[in-house]
């Protein structure tokens, strides 16, 4: 087991439980749907919305950055 164990692999591990984290303070920990299939969908719209969020964001940020007098 030892010899098969992945470190690189395990060390994303972080950058998951963090982005799970958010995304749950963000947009509730429960999901609000009764059927497994339309569970997995809202999970899905989740992940899709904290993508958009964060895309928004960072581009803002470049806008100010690029937009800031020198």
């Amino acid at each position: 087991m030892r010899r098969e164990f992945d470190y690189t692999l395990y060390h994303q591990r972080n950058k998951c439980e963090t982005i799970f984290s958010v995304i749950k303070r963000r947009f509730g920990s429960e999901t609000k749907s009764y059927h497994n299939d339309m569970k997995e969908k809202e999970l899905l719209y989740r992940v899709l919305a904290y993508n958009c969020h964060r895309m928004c964001v960072i581009s803002a940020l470049l806008w100010m950055i690029s937009r800031k007098p020198t």
